[in-house]
């Protein structure tokens, strides 16, 4: 199965807001980053999935927000789940062609989908042609450098993009492009391996310590999991949107790389 066809009908790739998931935190923190620039803006939001990342950017502030999708399943579950709570618009299409005139947006998020298109200069030239200057676009992908093979071994991805490669995918197409990587800020035992503080030495008590927990906890479905690390240290057993930043120090480091695309 090639990977934009698996991306299609396959739903292990999306979040479905009505099932608890170890990766909201991760996903929602790009959405929540890129609301900062939502307020009053023509937002369309690319591979928009199952809605939930649309609906952020509709609260804050963005106006009107399109949320777009490959996938006619993921579109007619964000419509229908959102019906009552949202007036975004969710359309299928696909980004090597967008169904918008030129300068129809003023900002346009894209995550975790660039990986997923088999011809990405197209879809990014259509990213751009879309924008009206001053126009931004917010994208990211898994970080092929990140990856002792330089893949993450997910079957649907096509390209994970290193940051080199990105900004040359992203430059022919905007005045300026600033690179972040996503860095999670507390080491949780759910993920460790997210850029997060150093992580002990193989073979460590440390890492011992690390082994047996997880295969305690990895028996338990989720919501077990969570229950019983809040019960027993307080905190989520996996980590929030709260516990993710940004930097541009050296984006390379980090398993996630957001690039943010200016027109001008």
């Amino acid at each position: 199965m090639k990977p934009r066809q698996a991306v299609e009908v396959q739903w292990e790739e999306r979040l479905d807001p009505r099932r608890p998931n170890p990766l909201w935190g991760e996903h929602r923190a790009r959405y929540r980053f890129a609301q900062a620039r939502a307020n009053g803006a023509r937002v369309l939001d690319v591979a928009c999935g199952c809605g939930y990342g649309s609906q952020m950017l509709e609260a804050a502030g963005g106006a009107p927000v399109v949320g777009v999708d490959y996938s006619a399943d993921a579109v007619r579950f964000a419509r229908d789940y959102y019906a009552a709570s949202s007036s975004a618009r969710f359309l299928r299409a696909d980004v090597e062609a967008l169904p918008f005139p030129d300068e129809s947006f003023e900002l346009a998020t894209c995550f975790e989908t660039i990986e997923h298109v088999p011809r990405p200069q197209a879809a990014v030239g259509e990213l751009a042609r879309v924008l009206a200057p001053p126009g931004a676009l917010l994208i990211s992908s898994p970080n092929g450098a990140y990856y002792l093979n330089g893949h993450s071994g997910n079957p649907y991805h096509y390209t994970e993009f290193r940051v080199d490669e990105l900004l040359r995918l992203l430059k022919p197409h905007f005045a300026r492009v600033d690179v972040f990587g996503q860095r999670l800020t507390r080491r949780t035992p759910g993920i460790l391996s997210s850029g997060s503080a150093e992580e002990p030495a193989k073979g460590s008590v440390a890492t011992e310590s690390v082994s047996l927990r997880r295969r305690v906890f990895s028996w338990l479905p989720y919501r077990a999991q969570d229950l019983a690390w809040r019960l027993l240290r307080g905190e989520p057993y996996y980590p929030t949107e709260d516990e993710f930043a940004l930097e541009s120090d050296r984006p390379e480091r980090f398993p996630v790389i957001v690039a943010v695309c200016t027109l001008e």
